[in-house]
């Protein structure tokens, strides 16, 4: 990807398409983008640039660069610490010919794998906020590539995602390639490229391959209250969220489905099929901390897959957890003479009698080395 430079142009450029920046917003804590722009470069009605890696490009660390709304067909590249809020509804697309990226963390990760990333957001070693934006990377249709992504997160890098939509990854409509993610958190593949991210209503749907990525040896997540959707029944191996080489991930509250392979093979217990499974989560030789708890996964072939590794070490602390708000409801409902009160409790005691038993079967399961409970 051929990356936007640093404008030195102080002030407005009448008649330019492109408006890079002017004084007062290249100086301030807060830039703004819009699809036009003019001075003084402080609000969604007078931005300061029309390009929204320009602006990162002009931002100092700590920043934050509001994204009004409208359509930005640009990939970014982000090595500064920012915070992008967006106004309105803005939504960042591929532009129409996508190119390779070419930050320190992708040509790291390309000299192992042989291929080059095109992502639509490469993250590489800062801290990065994102709210209220969506991504759209969506691959014309008949692509075939192992290394597209809508976000990347590598070098060390920590993205805070909430209330952002990640709409595609990979080719669009899918078409059985085993590449495609939505948002890749580190590489474990040859080559340990850390990365982490904390997600809070996210919503991810269209992807190619998976949903969420968590990768390699130092990699983490911590991913709540999201929705990740795949394509349905299809000949296609997809997985809401894979937890591999030794990466880390929390994983709560989370509403996974229609992760559904027709493929000849899926459901295979081979370890040399797995990649052709579909499943909500996968634990492909995960690191032993990782938690998946009081989760919806409906509609996959597998709700959560083990290939090697360790169990998740929390799981039994999760059921402990769940089994102690059961007791504290209980005793709410039976001791209370408010009738109000007990009728809220008994609907908390039925809601975690519920994880309970989900949490005791699925440990039962995995024990037993049976396949793990589809709803979770």
């Amino acid at each position: 990807m051929l990356r936007a430079t640093r404008n030195a142009v102080v002030g407005a450029v009448a008649g330019f398409s492109m408006l890079a920046g002017v004084t007062s917003a290249a100086n301030a804590a807060t830039l703004f983008v819009g699809p036009s722009a003019s001075s003084p470069g402080t609000s969604c009605k007078h931005t300061g640039y029309t390009s929204i890696q320009l602006a990162i490009d002009a931002a100092t660390p700590g920043s934050t660069i509001t994204v009004c709304g409208g359509t930005y067909k640009e990939q970014l590249t982000i090595e500064t610490e920012v915070n992008l809020v967006g106004k309105g509804k803005p939504v960042l697309t591929l532009p129409a010919s996508p190119q390779s990226t070419n930050t320190p963390c992708d040509r790291a990760i390309n000299a192992v794998t042989g291929g080059a990333d095109e992502d639509l957001v490469s993250i590489c070693g800062p801290k990065v906020s994102i709210s209220k934006i969506t991504f759209e990377a969506k691959w014309p249709e008949g692509t075939c590539d192992d290394s597209l992504y809508n976000i990347m997160v590598a070098g060390g890098g920590t993205l805070a995602a909430s209330k952002v939509t990640l709409n595609g990854a990979g080719a669009f409509p899918i078409n059985g390639c085993q590449g495609g993610v939505g948002l890749e958190v580190g590489f474990g593949y040859g080559i340990d490229e850390a990365g982490h991210a904390t997600l809070n209503k996210v919503r991810i749907e269209n992807y190619q391959k998976n949903g969420v990525t968590v990768d390699g040896r130092g990699s983490s997540a911590s991913i709540a209250s999201t929705t990740i959707t795949g394509a349905g029944p299809a000949d296609q191996g997809q997985n809401g969220i894979q937890v591999s080489r030794g990466a880390v991930a929390d994983i709560s509250k989370v509403r996974i489905s229609d992760n559904e392979c027709t493929a000849p093979t899926c459901g295979s217990s081979s370890r040399q099929n797995w990649a052709e499974d579909a499943a909500g989560v996968l634990f492909y030789e995960p690191g032993a901390s990782s938690t998946v708890s009081s989760s919806k996964l409906s509609e996959n072939n597998l709700g959560v897959e083990y290939v090697s590794g360790e169990p998740p070490a929390k799981s039994e602390i999760a059921l402990t957890a769940e089994a102690a708000g059961l007791r504290y409801y209980q005793a709410v409902h039976d001791t209370t003479d408010d009738p109000e009160i007990k009728a809220l409790a008994k609907l908390f005691v039925e809601e975690e009698s519920e994880h309970v038993a989900e949490l005791e079967k699925w440990i039962a399961a995995h024990k037993a080395g049976r396949p793990l409970p589809v709803d979770m």
